[in-house]
Order: C-alpha cells, then sequence, then structure tokens
C-alpha cells in the first residue's frame, strides 16, 4: 500500500504524520525517490499548524518508509523512528 499520496490539484506529495495525525506536503524542493510505497525524501520536513491535540512544530526526515522525527519537534514522537503509515486517499 502506498504511504505518499500525489495531489494532481497541486501537484504536492503527502504523507500521513503518525506523532500529529495529519497530512505533511512536500513538493519540487524536496527530492523524492518516486517508491510510493518505501518512500525516502530528500532532505527534512517542517510543519507548523494544528493537529488534532494542539498546535504544534514537526520536524521529520523519511528514508526507506521509515519517518524519523527530530529531536526539535513539539510532540511525544520527537526522537523516535517509527514506520510511516499508508496513505488511504
Amino acid at each position: 500500500m502506498a504511504k505518499v499520496h500525489h495531489s494532481e490539484i497541486n501537484g504536492l506529495w503527502y504523507i500521513l504524520c503518525p506523532a500529529c495525525k495529519v497530512t505533511h506536503a512536500f513538493g519540487i524542493g524536496h527530492g523524492f525517490n518516486g517508491n510510493p510505497e518505501n518512500p525516502t525524501i530528500e532532505g527534512s520536513l517542517g510543519w507548523t499548524g494544528e493537529s488534532v491535540d494542539g498546535v504544534r512544530y514537526c520536524h521529520s526526515q523519511v528514508n526507506n518508509g521509515m519517518i524519523t522525527f527530530v529531536s526539535d519537534s513539539q510532540h511525544g514522537m520527537a526522537g523516535q523512528t517509527v514506520e510511516l503509515p499508508d496513505f488511504n486517499a
């Protein structure tokens, strides 16, 4: 099952963040290996916004289908690496 979703409307790619429980987008500024089942995204993803339990900052890296939350993330998964969940669009 795919772990990323491509929007034909705006051209962005999306992952479902298991920490924030919302989508995070990436686009042409990030390299993507093109494998939706086992994605690697070059560079880190920074997101600030409102999640299901409040406003926060989420900072992550995606490598081989795993998401690593950088220690400056403002949620309980900071410093952890977990499997990226399937994206059911």
